[in-house]
């Protein structure tokens, strides 16, 4: 058995690394989530990647490879490209299903991506179409404001053998075009196999753009340490604001007693810097205020070894990790992605 995985997957981010991991646990240990039967003999992997290097989750059955195009107009890329196509090609004709996912990857235009997305997508599907191959469409969700991209959103999911989303908008996005899909639970939430919901771990939920630090006068950090998984832009438009804010929830904290603050990166993304956490975070480094992982292994095995107490949460995986390894945690909800899971923890 043969599967092809195409996701937007950067190395060093801990978001995209962890997703793909379970996703491939999830299709070894219970095919059935996909209505797939069980496999005879565990499947081989073929992960379409935008980075190769510093892979996060290795196992004998998974080979990396690298996505057709990329830089294709750069001269000095075309031999790569070249064998890139033909990666491409065999891995369609050897693979038994193709699965695209997870993540927002289907959109009008976002900033530093391709303005392209659409198109991309539906040259690789009339790509497995060719070969008959059966599409799983994983954990996706869809962002489309032009009413001419809706007829691309059909040609591109028409074909599938089974959809699955991530969001109540995505799956009524693709009903009104009579395509039925399924939404699913992100699989992160299975990082320790064993995910029981627990209430009380979720401390208080504010936005992100409204929070105040007059809001924490009832907790006690008192010798605790305490991790702040934090992103860029989300809690003012204005960086000088947004940087105002941080230092004042970090002075709280500390004035708080507590014993210590883990500043958390996410991204260690080595091209965009604006995706890159630890760039952004290393400027409130202080007096137990600490920063020093250079990779998302070490984030990682902060949450796995309840290294922290209590947790700042922004990022959603931080929210999802705190949950699973029963870490409690306060949220800073910035987007619909957190809205939606806070939602479905307070259920």
């Amino acid at each position: 058995m043969h599967i092809s995985i195409f996701a937007s997957i950067w190395c060093q981010n801990l978001w995209d690394e962890l997703i793909l991991k379970n996703e491939i646990l999830i299709f070894e240990k219970t095919p059935s989530i996909f209505w797939l039967t069980e496999f005879k003999d565990i499947p081989n992997f073929n992960i379409f990647t935008y980075d190769t290097e510093d892979i996060f989750f290795e196992k004998e059955n998974i080979s990396y490879k690298e996505y057709f195009p990329k830089d294709i107009r750069n001269p000095k890329k075309i031999l790569k490209n070249i064998k890139n196509y033909s990666s491409f090609l065999e891995s369609i004709i050897f693979s038994d299903f193709l699965v695209i996912g997870w993540g927002g990857l289907f959109y009008d235009s976002e900033l530093q991506t391709s303005t392209k997305n659409l198109d991309l997508w539906l040259w690789r599907i009339k790509k497995f179409k060719k070969y008959k191959k059966k599409i799983i469409f994983y954990g996706v969700s869809i962002d489309i404001k032009q009413e001419e991209n809706k007829e691309k959103i059909k040609l591109i999911f028409s074909p599938a053998y089974k959809i699955f989303v991530r969001d109540e908008h995505s799956k009524k996005f693709l009903w009104e075009m009579w395509i039925s899909s399924e939404i699913i639970l992100d699989p992160v939430f299975f990082d320790n196999w064993k995910f029981f919901p627990d209430k009380n771990l979720l401390l208080w939920n504010f936005p992100s753009k409204w929070f105040d630090t007059k809001n924490l006068s009832s907790y006690d950090f008192t010798g605790k340490i305490v991790g702040l998984a934090l992103r860029w832009w989300y809690f003012s438009k204005s960086r000088e604001e947004e940087n105002e804010i941080i230092k004042n929830i970090l002075w709280f904290i500390l004035s708080a007693w507590a014993r210590e603050v883990l500043l958390l990166p996410h991204s260690f993304h080595k091209t965009d810097i604006q995706a890159n956490d630890k760039i952004f975070l290393e400027q409130f480094v202080g007096e137990d205020i600490i920063i020093g992982w250079e990779n998302i292994k070490k984030i990682y095995e902060i949450y796995k070894n309840k290294q922290i107490d209590i947790c700042f949460c922004m990022r959603l995986h931080s929210i999802i990790l705190c949950q699973v390894y029963k870490i409690p945690f306060i949220t800073l909800s910035y987007a619909k992605k957190t809205d939606e899971t806070i939602k479905k923890l307070q259920e």
